[in-house]
């Protein structure tokens, strides 16, 4: 992860940027990334920025405001689909589904050769429902049109059925280049983890359910099966986000493929999701929402990166600060049973 400032010189000050909106921090008056005459302008800070967290979606993002040698303001920016890119986390539904919801895509329609392709909130269905519908409740003061659905684990969540289609999860950039440092391989288990809160239905869409807490939980699973990192192989699956031409550095892109069978418990398909289970739950108990209970197996000398625990003082908790996509922790049986009995119906 890094830190990285962008910096922009107004000519004048009226007040116009940066625009706060219902908590919200946009550039609201800046150069560029504007739509004139029905086409995106893809210069300026706003252009850069998305451009920049879409290839680094782990790093801390700043932007610089400045008018006649005077700061103006100093903010960070930050995505992803839960409190700070979607507007809200996504619903643990009344039956106990995780409905993991994809982070909203503002970029791919202005760099890709045939937008109207790119798969929307409106093509994603659940239970007769679609995700702009069910949206529509959660998050009430902002619309979304585009998305980027990855992982992608749910067979039958398109309105449209893709043909042949196979559980699959992207990644790139740097995020890619943390799994390649760690020698991940055919073999290994991702565990996805997101932020969820407690929903219900209400006047035919959804809303959060009124004092339910935030918290992070375990969602899904896919064992390595399969990794493509050729532009060959990735085409193949035109209906994956990291297969659409334009997004991506060839040689800094791959898709990950499930196995037929899961290793660990060869009953099991290779690749799942998974429903709401108290003990799936990785947010400690009386603490804030990314304070994780503390397994040996994922501490700081565990994992395959130089991280510390962030957590406040006299927690007994794990915190690692900052945005990240993945831990990788190095080889230990009692991870491996942790996620056997996360996967699996047996509790702890």
């Amino acid at each position: 992860m890094s830190r990285v400032i962008f910096s922009y010189r107004v000519k004048s000050d009226t007040g116009f940027a940066p625009c706060i909106d219902n908590g919200l921090f946009s550039l609201a008056c800046c150069k560029g990334g504007q739509i004139r005459n029905g086409k995106n302008i893809l210069t300026g800070v706003r252009y850069h920025i998305g451009k920049h967290w879409f290839q680094h979606p782990e790093d801390e993002i700043y932007v610089l405001g400045i008018h006649k040698n005077k700061l103006l303001y100093y903010a960070k920016t930050t995505k992803g689909f839960d409190s700070s890119s979607g507007g809200c986390p996504s619903p643990i539904m009344p039956d106990g589904t995780l409905l993991s919801l994809p982070i909203p895509d503002e970029y791919a329609p202005a760099v890709v050769q045939n937008p109207e392709k790119l798969l929307k909130f409106n093509d994603l269905v659940y239970k007769g429902h679609t995700y702009t519908q069910l949206l529509a409740g959660l998050r009430q003061t902002k619309t979304y049109n585009v998305c980027h659905l990855d992982p992608d684990l749910r067979m039958d969540v398109r309105s449209t059925p893709v043909n042949g289609w196979k559980a699959a999860f992207g990644q790139t950039e740097s995020a890619l280049g943390v799994l390649r440092n760690a020698k991940v391989q055919i073999g290994d288990l991702f565990l996805f983890f997101g932020l969820f809160r407690k929903a219900e239905y209400y006047k035919d869409t959804m809303r959060f359910v009124r004092g339910a807490k935030k918290i992070q939980i375990i969602y899904g699973y896919l064992e390595i099966g399969e990794i493509l990192d050729k532009p060959e192989q990735i085409e193949k699956f035109y209906w994956h986000p990291h297969a659409t031409k334009g997004l991506y550095e060839e040689e800094k892109n791959a898709i990950f493929l499930p196995g037929k069978h899961l290793s660990l418990c060869p009953s099991l398909p290779g690749y799942g999701v998974l429903d709401y289970r108290e003990d799936r739950i990785l947010t400690m108990q009386g603490e804030n929402t990314a304070t994780w209970k503390p397994h040996s197996f994922y501490m700081p000398n565990s994992i395959n990166d130089d991280r510390k625990n962030s957590a406040k003082k006299g927690s007994k908790g794990l915190y690692y600060a900052g945005q990240w996509q993945e831990l990788v922790l190095k080889p230990n049986d009692d991870a491996n049973d942790w996620a056997l009995k996360m996967i699996t119906e047996a509790s702890l």
